[in-house]
């Protein structure tokens, strides 16, 4: 083995396991992220602290009452501003 491809295999190596150690820290990140994420609001917190008082503030709750408004509603359902049927 020469002298080139001696160091280009050492590079190859350390390269591969810097590779690995940043997926291994981006996996953890995501896994940090995900605990504090709101679905319904699609909001992103770092801490714990910060999720607690957005799930009980009045814009959290108040999505939540839309959200379960519009599932409840039945599908022939009129929207607020319409009209009704003339008989």
């Amino acid at each position: 083995m020469n002298f080139v491809s001696k160091n280009l295999t050492i590079f190859l190596t350390i390269f591969q396991e810097n590779s690995e150690k940043e997926k291994a820290k981006e996996a953890s990140l995501a896994d940090l992220k995900s605990s504090y994420y709101c679905d319904l609001c699609e909001k992103q917190y770092l801490k714990h602290s910060e999720y607690d008082n957005h799930v009980n503030s009045y814009d959290h709750a108040h999505k939540q009452v839309s959200n379960h408004s519009l599932i409840l509603l039945p599908s022939r359902a009129m929207p607020l501003n319409a009209k009704p049927p003339s008989r």
